[in-house]
């Protein structure tokens, strides 16, 4: 198996499936791309919630062509690309209209408008499978497989699922209530989350022709179901609602992949983080300061606790060059550890070179 956009995906592969066993394979991994062209980098990134719901899945694609043109992706990092149509999507395939901003400025994210005035009117929540906005991504999906053949992978989409769903149908702030005043209501929505879930991932698995010897990806890579799970609704609820409302649809979540990395987002969510790391299944976390805070490869402590428990971790963010490496490489050590520099072709492959050599 090969890809154009990578021409090194076996050596990338076997890496990956050594960390994923527990095992080094020359060096702590590395994922970077970096841009080769003359002019303005091009990131597909910037539209790709607008290009989906508007239907413009072509001009996306050729959008995606002229960027790896001028991209080179370094280490184990794969070319994969988007079909996410926002945010909230999950609470679209459900019935939620996704809104932009008023300038077209600003179409980078987007958001639900919340529609359940009552809890009781709503339940049981099912999964239309003829949803328009499902539909949408599943024609995106498919179309950006044929396209991606032998050169790219259909990257798997953001799954603000269950909690981070029902927040959005319901409104973050009746959702907080809902926990204090219809707690049984709130159990009733997640048992349904919990099984709408994987139907969701598994539908836009095949549709992006994801897995086998190519792979999934999102962030992580894999050759069976892999991805980015997450809950950034927890930052709201302390440990005795975590735990009985929570952490067993992400128990849940986590067991249905293969691999899997736990998106924890924000200094406030991660007092969840013990929790979290019992939990059998999630094999990397991924820390978000957010903003204000230093970023995530200052947080030391926290990665150690990390790697004591077994689990990779995502080391990233600001500053993070070959002299912050080396300090963090005696910190942590190789087994588990996945660094996300930038900067510029040559700055990788020196920060690259070294690792290995002291690895």
């Amino acid at each position: 198996m090969t890809l154009s956009a990578k021409p090194d995906f076996e050596r990338a592969a076997t890496a990956w499936n050594h960390f994923w066993n527990g095992e080094v394979y020359e060096r702590p991994l590395v994922l970077a791309s970096c841009h080769i062209g003359p002019g303005p980098a091009i990131d597909p990134r910037r539209d790709v919630y607008y290009h989906g719901l508007t239907g413009a899945y072509e001009a996306h694609l050729d959008l995606i062509d002229r960027h790896l043109e001028e991209t080179v992706y370094l280490g184990e990092m794969m070319p994969a690309f988007r079909v996410d149509h926002g945010p909230d999507q999950y609470a679209a395939f459900l019935g939620a209209t996704l809104r932009f901003p008023d300038s077209t400025a600003s179409r980078r994210t987007n958001w639900a408008e919340p529609i359940v005035e009552d809890w009781d009117d709503f339940l049981p929540i099912r999964l239309d499978p003829n949803n328009a906005t499902f539909q949408s991504v599943l024609r995106f999906a498919r179309l950006m497989a044929k396209r991606a053949e032998g050169r790219y992978l259909v990257r798997a989409i953001d799954t603000h699922s269950h909690a981070d769903t029902l927040s959005a149908l319901r409104g973050p702030e009746r959702f907080t209530l809902d926990f204090l005043e219809r707690p049984e209501r709130v159990e009733r929505a997640m048992a349904d989350m919990r099984r709408i879930g994987p139907v969701i991932y598994d539908a836009i698995y095949e549709a992006g022709n994801m897995g086998g010897p190519k792979g999934c990806s999102q962030i992580v890579w894999s050759e069976g179901k892999c991805g980015v799970i997450q809950c950034d609704y927890i930052i709201m609820l302390g440990p005795e609602h975590f735990r009985r409302f929570i952490l067993p649809a992400i128990e849940e979540e986590a067991a249905h992949r293969d691999h899997c990395l736990f998106h924890l987002d924000g200094p406030g969510a991660f007092r969840h983080l013990d929790d979290l790391l019992a939990v059998k299944d999630i094999d990397v976390i991924q820390l978000v300061p957010g903003a204000g805070q230093p970023p995530a490869h200052t947080w030391v402590d926290h990665l150690k606790r990390c790697l004591a428990a077994g689990k990779g971790v995502q080391v990233y963010g600001a500053g993070l060059n070959l002299e912050r490496i080396k300090v963090l490489h005696r910190e942590l050590g190789p087994r588990g550890v996945m660094y996300c520099p930038s900067g510029r072709r040559e700055q990788i492959e020196e920060i690259m070179a070294w690792l290995k050599a002291n690895t």
